[in-house]
């Protein structure tokens, strides 16, 4: 996870570069469609909402709307030839993500495919294949998800090499960051917060955290928290407010005097200094931010578990009890 992590900002470039031609068929496609579907499962679901947030500021006259695989495939709305379906998959197999690309091809919609690298891959599995980097070996996916996102950015044509910047200077924030997971290894709880593109990103967070160190979590959406969950925190419980400049980043900052109202201690990460508790990121647009304040949470859930003294990179396969729950679940 750690060598996956610092691999980010070169493979941020990378990946655009290596696939300019696919990425070139992809934005033919989009620019002929009228509705653009962003499908994916886990942290790919992550990676197609926060997708979304890109899309909606760059393609303007489409409607744009991500989902989660097993509802789009099962649940998702009726499509037609004037419709692409951008399947995020890592390893390209995930069963739902399949049915989804199934689905698309029964209705002859445009498909593109963006998933890890693979040796073995059918040339027709889409309409365009968009293969990032080589499998991480980790199962918290980091530079998969960043990856991804790097994509998009290469297909609205975004400010892609000062995102990899940002990304590098990400790594600079490494000693704080692991002081801060440091101070959160014994709380009972950690609360991921955001709104609009940081809720994408406090998702994530969470689900890096459970993977990790299987540190209880829970991701929430900022006005989500205030109307009930809030409720069920305690003075044990660890706050990550995730509030770069945006349209919701004064209504996740209102969270901090209520933290600190019950006792509990809170991370700010921002691209702006509140107080002495603000990990501060570089600036960028706000549908960009979850790619700027994701990197320093990927640090946070990496030292988290080396912290609680477990195995970042193994899905707690290591413990007997989940290596035997695992040959019930099929992905």
């Amino acid at each position: 996870m750690y060598d996956a992590i610092l691999a980010q900002p070169e493979a941020f470039v990378s990946v655009v570069a290596d696939n300019s031609q696919q990425i070139k068929t992809a934005q033919q496609l989009i620019n002929a469609s009228q509705r653009i579907f962003l499908v994916g499962t886990g942290t790919s679901y992550h990676a197609a909402w926060a997708a979304e947030y890109i899309f909606k500021n760059s393609v303007k006259n489409k409607r744009v709307s991500s989902f989660t695989a097993i509802n789009f495939a099962l649940y998702g709305e009726e499509l037609s030839n004037n419709d692409v379906v951008m399947i995020f998959s890592h390893r390209g197999t995930k069963k739902y993500s399949l049915q989804s690309l199934e689905k698309a091809q029964q209705a002859s919609a445009k498909t593109i495919l963006i998933t890890g690298k693979q040796k073995h891959i059918e040339a027709n599995i889409a309409d365009v294949v968009i293969q990032t980097v080589e499998q991480e070996e980790s199962s918290a996916h980091t530079i998969g998800y960043t990856s991804a996102l790097a994509i998009i950015v290469g297909l609205v044509n975004g400010p892609l090499t000062d995102l990899a910047k940002i990304l590098d200077q990400s790594l600079e924030l490494e000693d704080s960051i692991h002081s801060q997971a440091d101070g959160a290894k014994d709380c009972r709880k950690i609360w991921s917060v955001g709104g609009g593109p940081s809720e994408v990103t406090a998702k994530e967070v969470a689900l890096k955290i459970k993977e990790t160190s299987y540190t209880q979590a829970e991701g929430v959406g900022n006005e989500e928290l205030m109307h009930g969950p809030f409720q069920s925190a305690e003075p044990e419980d660890f706050f990550i407010l995730i509030a770069p400049n945006g349209k919701t980043q004064r209504r996740t900052l209102e969270l901090v005097e209520a933290i600190k109202a019950i006792g509990a201690n809170y991370l700010i990460i921002s691209d702006a200094e509140f107080d002495q508790m603000t990990i501060t990121v570089p600036v960028t647009a706000e549908e960009y931010t979850t790619i700027s304040c994701i990197l320093p949470l990927q640090l946070f859930s990496y030292y988290l578990a080396l912290d609680k003294d477990t195995n970042p990179d193994n899905f707690r396969l290591e413990d007997p009890r989940f290596a035997k729950a695992a040959e019930y679940i099929k992905l």
